[in-house]
């Protein structure tokens, strides 16, 4: 009898088990090693991903933009954000890999430079975007912004597969520690080694002249395991910015009591996970870069994003810090000059000459990132030229009624109309291409308040000679 009940059991156990009721499997969570906000305050966007958080981003930021960048591109078939109870009053737009295609939540707005419009729609005060079949492969990175919304906060957000279960997103633990280079290229606020770890890729640590022998010395507040790596090699801003300057090839790491582990890092865009030939254990760890790739424009070395693995989670150092003292610098020196309205708002001015006119657009984060965009249109050939230019800028001057700034990054041309002001969209930087309407370009400002309400801007180094009178405040996107 026992024998037959033994019988009956393990034959239903089999049965439901073939159902899946047993099943340990479960749906696989999404690694995200980078995310980030242009309205960083107190919190790193990372407590999104934390049970029991809220993310609240900067009061006085506008047109808050969430960026995130995932590991490994997702079949995914929407994405669902839990904005802690409160609906947001406003349309909200989201970017899929840079700006390949948009999602936005006002059903009156027409994205004219976008290729595909879809709608999304806030319900039971969970914004729900459900992606079109066509485009729910390969998503490599989304950017939410949430537009002219203000006083909200975000608890959870999570990506719906392809089987219509909601995934979980992990993101690297923040640990405490610090992080010493041997060198750094000037200015420090642009080029500090904390950009390892601050999610952007506009930001990255640089050296000054310097590719090999070049050292980062870690100093972990606990004692650490480090099994494999993941890096960002070079400076991931675009393809043109990576292969201008140098990266790393071999490393070198050491404890200085014995441990070593040389291994090599190929020279290719997007991410790349390096496993150590022995796991590192300690509190003490030096990177040493021996050799590198030479750069085709300048011998700086440069590393845009690092990770460490535990043997169970990845983890990095808490840039934050860093981020908000830039944030503190940047105010103030605005606040000197006078000019503290600029940061986080629009401005428009129009140039007209013989030739033709220029009309531009710029914004000022307050995080260091810059957006310009507009066109120039020529009299003579009757056509007109559309560009925009992403990047980060410094305060090299500033006083009572003026300040001066240094701009650099990536100038694109085109003759589409580009919603081009994705600073951290993710670029796909998998992929470069020969693009000569793309160039690296820096130049010198200076800005200083104009007649009523308005700010004068002139060009004083890098390019043409432009001086636009009375930019005036707009509210944009």
């Amino acid at each position: 009898m026992k024998h037959f009940f033994r019988l009956i059991i393990t034959s239903l156990f089999c049965f439901l088990l073939s159902l899946g009721v047993f099943s340990n499997s479960r749906v696989s969570d999404i690694s995200l090693s980078m995310v980030y906000s242009n309205a960083i305050s107190k919190q790193l966007p990372n407590v999104i991903f934390s049970e029991g958080e809220k993310w609240t981003p900067d009061p006085e930021g506008r047109f808050v933009k969430l960026h995130m960048y995932f590991d490994k591109p997702l079949s995914a078939s929407g994405i669902n954000i839990d904005t802690c109870g409160k609906m947001l009053q406003n349309k909200v737009t989201m970017f899929v890999n840079f700006d390949q295609w948009v999602m936005n939540l006002d059903k009156a707005e027409d994205f004219y430079s976008q290729p595909e419009k879809i709608k999304g729609e806030n319900k039971d005060k969970l914004l729900i975007m459900n992606f079109p079949e066509a485009q729910r492969n390969n998503i490599r990175s989304i950017t939410i912004n949430f537009e002219t919304n203000t006083n909200f906060s975000i608890c959870d957000i999570s990506i719906t597969d392809d089987k219509s279960q909601n995934r979980k997103i992990v993101t690297p633990e923040i640990v405490s520690g610090n992080v010493v280079a041997s060198n750094t290229l000037k200015p420090d606020s642009a080029y500090n080694v904390m950009n390892l770890f601050d999610s952007r890729f506009e930001f990255g640590w640089a050296t000054e002249g310097i590719n090999e022998n070049v050292t980062l010395e870690f100093d972990f507040k606990k004692k650490t395991t480090i099994t494999q790596f993941k890096i960002w090699n070079g400076y991931q801003r675009s393809a043109l910015h990576c292969y201008a300057n140098s990266r790393p090839k071999t490393l070198l790491f050491e404890n200085g009591k014995g441990y070593s582990a040389r291994v090599e890092v190929k020279d290719e865009m997007g991410s790349q996970v390096i496993k150590l030939p022995k796991p590192f254990n300690g509190k003490q760890l030096k990177i040493t870069i021996l050799d590198s790739y030479q750069g085709k424009k300048y011998k700086d070395l440069v590393i845009s994003e690092l990770r460490f693995h535990n043997g169970k989670e990845w983890f990095m150092l808490n840039p934050l810090p860093h981020i908000e003292n830039v944030i503190t610098n940047i105010r103030k020196d605005f606040r000197t000059s006078g000019l503290e309205q600029i940061i986080n708002n629009g401005l428009i001015g129009e140039v007209y000459t013989d030739e033709g006119s220029n009309f531009s657009k710029l914004r000022l984060r307050a995080d260091g990132s810059f957006y310009i965009s507009g066109f120039a249109s020529s009299y003579e050939q009757e056509m007109q030229t559309n560009y925009f230019a992403l990047g980060n800028y410094t305060v090299s001057k500033t006083s009572s009624g003026s300040i001066e700034l240094n701009l650099f990054g990536l100038y694109y041309k085109t003759e589409e109309v580009m919603y081009g002001d994705c600073n951290g969209c993710g670029r796909d930087c998998n992929t470069p291409e020969e693009d000569n309407n793309q160039k690296i370009f820096s130049v010198k400002v200076l800005l200083k308040p104009g007649e009523k309400d308005t700010v004068d801007l002139e060009v004083l180094k890098g390019s043409k000679s432009i001086k636009i009178s009375n930019m005036s405040y707009q509210e944009e996107q």
